[in-house]
């Protein structure tokens, strides 16, 4: 059985999929650390950090204000 996250990433790259982006990488990793999902569309890479959440009443900010410097 896949984890909660692996079927949320999952459901986000068939999501760019049907929206015409190019799945380049997934749980690509490096030195600082993961990227969910890397996406090419039209000469634009995205890079998707996915959040699951069981329910709207677990929605909070996605991304922490620790981790987004080592996204960028």
């Amino acid at each position: 059985m896949d984890s909660l996250g692996e079927l949320g990433e999952d459901a986000a790259a068939r999501h760019l999929r049907r929206r015409g982006w190019r799945i380049v990488a997934r749980r690509w990793r490096c030195a600082s650390g993961e990227i969910d999902i890397a996406a090419l569309r039209g000469g634009v890479l995205a890079l998707c950090e996915v959040k699951t959440r069981r329910s709207a009443a677990a929605l909070s900010a996605p991304i922490p204000s620790a981790q987004r410097p080592r996204l960028l």
